[in-house]
Formats: structure tokens, C-alpha cells, sequence
């Protein structure tokens, strides 16, 4: 059997299926940085010589432009003037989870469990 992100992609509007049908249709681009949270104007002109007209921005990542930030950032379409920008994402990013830091060589770890007043 195929994949799910193969199907799953079948159910976005054409508008947004790829970059030359955006850029043919003057679909509006952004990229937003999850980390600094700048909003980026795409150029699809540029994208669509740099990658193809059929590259799709769907589930697409790209780092920031940003100096120094080293964020990752998800791609957002609009089709047009007062219409609200869609996120090309499968679904709603994740946050991260931050990784536990490591108990130094002579902390024992965690205490033994409390005695709830019975001895046997």
C-alpha cells in the first residue's frame, strides 16, 4: 500500500497543489518562523526556477532567513485580497519537547519513594 501523505494530499484545493499553479493564479505566499515568528513574503517566481512548477509547499520546511535564528518556518496561501492565509500543513505543528537534562555523576537521582505511615 502507499503512503497516508500520499492520499491526504489529494484533498487540498488546486490552487494550492503545487507553485506554478500559485504562481499562474497570483496565490499569495508567506512563511512564518515557528521560533521568531517573522512572516516572509515568498517569491514564487524565484521558487518556481530554484525548485519547479511542481513543487509543492504542502508539508514543506525551509530555515530561517533570519540571522542568527535558526528556526524552522512553514509555509502559509492565500488566493487572494481579503481572503485569510491557510497553513500548507498537514496538521497543527507539535511544539517541540525539550529534551531532560541529565542528572550530574553524584546526584543519586530521584528520592526513594515516601512511606505512607505503614511498617511492616
Amino acid at each position: 500500500m502507499g503512503s497516508q501523505s500520499r492520499y491526504a494530499t489529494r484533498l487540498w484545493p488546486r490552487w494550492m497543489s503545487c507553485i506554478g499553479y500559485m504562481r499562474d493564479t497570483d496565490v499569495r505566499v508567506r512563511a512564518l518562523c515557528r521560533k521568531c515568528r517573522v512572516l516572509l513574503e515568498v517569491d514564487l517566481n524565484v521558487m518556481c526556477t530554484v525548485r519547479g512548477r511542481s513543487f509543492s509547499l504542502i508539508n514543506a520546511k525551509a530555515r530561517c532567513k533570519i540571522v542568527d535564528c535558526g528556526g524552522e518556518v512553514f509555509f502559509m496561501a492565500s488566493p487572494g485580497e481579503g481572503t485569510p492565509f491557510r497553513p500548507l500543513a498537514e496538521s497543527s505543528p507539535k511544539p517541540r519537547e525539550q529534551p531532560k537534562p541529565e542528572p550530574p555523576d553524584d546526584d543519586p537521582g530521584y528520592p526513594p519513594p515516601l512511606k505512607m505511615g505503614l511498617s511492616w
